[in-house]
């Protein structure tokens, strides 16, 4: 048995696979902005003298 590259493995898969795979990739990196955002307004940036000097 040859191995196949990584593209020929994925152009082995189903076009419907592929397609799921990637939306999945899609939802999962939206999903990590939004939580990236929500996490920020739970957790404000602390007033330290280093946030104070990075803001200048």
């Amino acid at each position: 048995m040859q191995r196949k590259s990584l593209w020929g493995s994925y152009k082995a898969i189903p076009p419907r696979t592929r397609a799921l795979l990637g939306l999945g990739g899609m939802a999962f990196a939206v999903a990590g902005i939004l939580m990236s955002d929500w996490l920020e307004v739970k957790y404000p940036e602390r007033n330290t003298e280093m946030s104070i000097e990075k803001k200048i």
